[in-house]
């Protein structure tokens, strides 16, 4: 771990990401974000209130890439919801929220990411969630080996779901809680949906949800996280010569 976060550090230094992007409730980053192979992407607004079905698209300028896209003009990331979903305009105190109602299927609420199809061994994937409401949260992935195209993509079937850890909660002072959970993916995929779904604690009870951060890496190897951080200390030591 001490050598993973030293590589993370020279790779936040040396290399170049979109610019960036905050969220009100972005309280639990992962210490690897930034590092060659991320994207980082977030919702706080769902477009107009009113029922399901609906979507909110990111554009490259809206999200941080490590390397970038090249300048992607189209849709790099998105969020989807089933007709179980309902839009409103403010809930408690926050503005833009999704009602997500028991009884809605499996997965009312999906994300997909663009991803580098870099054949690494794994995938980390952390997801911040801000929501109000009881219930356990639960996710479900369907991913893909070969290329899909430029998001946003369809719906994948069969799901499968996938082991999170529940990596840190806050509580905030308006009642919201921000949650952070932590999931991983064997071997990186090419691409990959991610849908959340909550087992609810009472009966026809609803969860709100006002923001979802989401930070993925395509983790290399341990040799090819050596050779990375060789080169980039001869380049760090090369310049320094160069200037004297």
């Amino acid at each position: 771990m001490r050598f993973r976060a030293m590589v993370v550090c020279l790779f936040v230094v040396t290399s170049v990401a979109a610019a960036a992007t905050c969220w009100a409730d972005d309280v639990f980053p992962p210490d690897w974000r930034g590092s060659y192979g991320t994207v980082t992407a977030g919702w706080d607004y769902w477009g107009q209130p009113g029922p399901g079905p609906g979507s909110a698209s990111l554009f490259e300028q809206s999200v941080q890439a490590n390397p970038g896209f090249g300048g992607a003009l189209g849709v790099v990331a998105y969020a989807h919801w089933n007709s179980s979903v309902m839009v409103f305009d403010v809930i408690n105190g926050r503005q833009s929220v999704l009602e997500v109602n028991s009884g809605g299927g499996l997965g009312p609420v999906g994300f997909g990411i663009k991803n580098y199809a870099f054949p690494n061994p794994e995938k980390l994937i952390r997801v911040q969630v801000t929501s109000l409401g009881p219930g356990v949260m639960d996710f479900y992935v369907g991913v893909g080996d070969t290329d899909p195209g430029d998001p946003p993509w369809s719906p994948i079937w069969p799901l499968t779901k996938i082991d999170a850890i529940v990596a840190d909660a806050y509580q905030h002072d308006d009642g919201w809680v921000t949650r952070a959970y932590d999931m991983r993916l064997e071997p990186n995929p090419r691409w990959e949906n991610i849908y959340f779904d909550w087992g609810y604690t009472v009966p026809f009870d609803s969860v709100f949800i006002d923001q979802v951060v989401i930070d993925t890496w395509c983790v290399p190897e341990p040799s090819s996280l050596a050779l990375l951080t060789i080169g980039i200390v001869g380049l760090l030591i090369g310049r320094r010569k160069w200037r004297h």
